[in-house]
């Protein structure tokens, strides 16, 4: 096909399909691209393009086809009628560069929380209505469905359908009491309290959820949940030094956080990297009595791929292959583990402060911060820069300024005699100052 052709109007030509190097800011990937012109009005083509990270054939097959969608999407935009912010959502999913469980997030959020803005034209749609929306939704929706029309409406602007995206910053409601739920902590003597209960909780019979050690082993590492549940037996690492000044060997326990878990309950897995990317990974130390406390019983007779923490294994489904068979061991739900919480502390001044598992790692935080150790409490929790955490974890501490030497010293008071008594003090002083110098002018 000839370069005029290519740019014949709706006409979108083969893609160009090439493998692409690991550069610093963008991974190894099949891109497919292409360019096309929707109207006569168009100043320069719009590129149509499709990528995928998988390696192989696979890989330029899913390439080729995002491609594909991409390009039936811009196609579907070039007609009389303007396209539903459904339509524009789903064209900015395929043609944005998301993990998959992301872009399976935002289906979700578009098909609940975004349904009633399914049939609405982009070309209709006003900042009011969306703050309208977006004002009817739960403060944890919030987030996700204005990330998702922003970018819809985004791409909207991109193909020239629309000259201003809506979706802008005002169109958040800003909910002036989620602060206080946010920033809630605990002091030492709640913590205590509840550790009593998980320690009863986990105790009883034929309980199934480990919340006791599960929440102690949060308190050592100010850890997500999902991160805690995630650890497997070889994230347990135990480093022993013999040669030490003292003659004593030297035991290092560290506990490797560098992933989470994802999924539902029934399809648990293990993603290898955390909620903040792989430049939240760390290494946290524990005490040695915390290891032989908590630690030590959970790695008895596991190997390195065991979960620290399993599920009771049940056996197979009637009807399945599996029927009757035990199956393999699962880490335990972060779903079951905050049911457990919430069952504990029902009826309790916990439930009615709406204290939950993230809790714990607000309280982690705090209290470092209050030691003094912010930059450590930032390292503990896995964030790049204390932004983070005095925004969502911690209280800044107010400082405490000791310039009273200094000042006392600059600003020193000179008062001249105030009452009589003063005065003849003062000439009394001058007139023996006056005998002392004659005197010695005398000799």
């Amino acid at each position: 096909m000839s370069p005029r052709a290519k740019l014949e109007i709706g006409v979108i030509p083969e893609p160009s399909v090439r493998w692409l190097s690991k550069t610093k800011t963008k991974p190894a990937m099949w891109r497919a691209w292409a360019s096309t012109r929707l109207s006569e009005d168009d100043a320069k083509p719009t590129p149509v393009e499709g990528s995928s990270t998988l390696r192989g054939e696979a890989g330029k097959a899913e390439a080729i086809a995002r491609f594909r969608a991409h390009a039936n999407a811009l196609l579907g935009v070039n007609r009389a009628e303007p396209p539903t912010v459904k339509e524009m959502a789903e064209s900015w999913l395929e043609w944005r560069t998301l993990r998959e469980s992301s872009r399976a997030t935002y289906r979700t959020v578009l098909a609940t929380s975004l349904a009633p803005l399914h049939e609405r034209p982009v070309t209709e749609v006003t900042p009011g209505e969306l703050f309208d929306h977006l004002s009817s939704l739960s403060p944890g929706a919030v987030r996700s469905a204005y990330a998702l029309l922003r970018g819809a409406f985004s791409r909207a602007v991109g193909l020239g359908l629309i000259t201003t995206s809506p979706a802008t910053k005002d169109v958040v409601p800003q909910r002036a009491a989620d602060s206080d739920k946010v920033m809630r902590r605990l002091t030492v003597a709640e913590v205590q309290e509840l550790r009593e209960m998980f320690r009863a909780g986990q105790s009883r019979p034929r309980a199934s959820t480990p919340i006791y050690t599960v929440t102690e082993l949060m308190l050592r590492t100010g850890a997500r949940i999902g991160e805690v549940l995630a650890l497997q037996a070889k994230h347990i690492e135990r480093d022993v030094n013999l040669v030490t000044v003292s003659g004593e060997p030297d035991i290092t326990t560290l506990v490797s956080i560098t992933g989470t878990q994802v999924g539902s309950d029934g399809n648990l897995r293990r993603q290898e990297h955390i909620k903040s990317g792989p430049t939240g990974r760390r290494k946290v130390k524990v005490s040695e009595a915390f290891y032989r406390e908590h630690l030590a019983p959970l790695l008895n007779g596991k190997s390195g791929d065991d979960w620290l923490f399993e599920a009771r294994r049940v056996s197979g489904r009637k009807g399945t292959a599996a029927a009757g068979t035990l199956l393999p061991p699962q880490m335990v739900s972060a779903s079951n583990l905050r049911t457990a919480w919430r069952n504990l502390i029902k009826g309790t001044v916990y439930e009615k402060a709406e204290v939950t598992p993230h809790t714990y790692r607000r309280t982690v935080a705090q209290a470092l911060v209050d030691d003094g150790k912010a930059e450590l409490a930032s390292a503990l929790l896995g964030h790049s820069t204390a932004v983070t955490l005095f925004r969502s974890y911690a209280d800044r501490p107010v400082p405490v300024v000791d310039p009273s030497a200094l000042l006392d010293g600059i600003f020193v008071e000179h008062r001249g005699p105030q009452t009589e008594a003063d005065w003849e003090a003062l000439y009394g002083d001058l007139d023996a100052d006056e005998a002392a110098f004659a005197s010695d002018s005398l000799e």
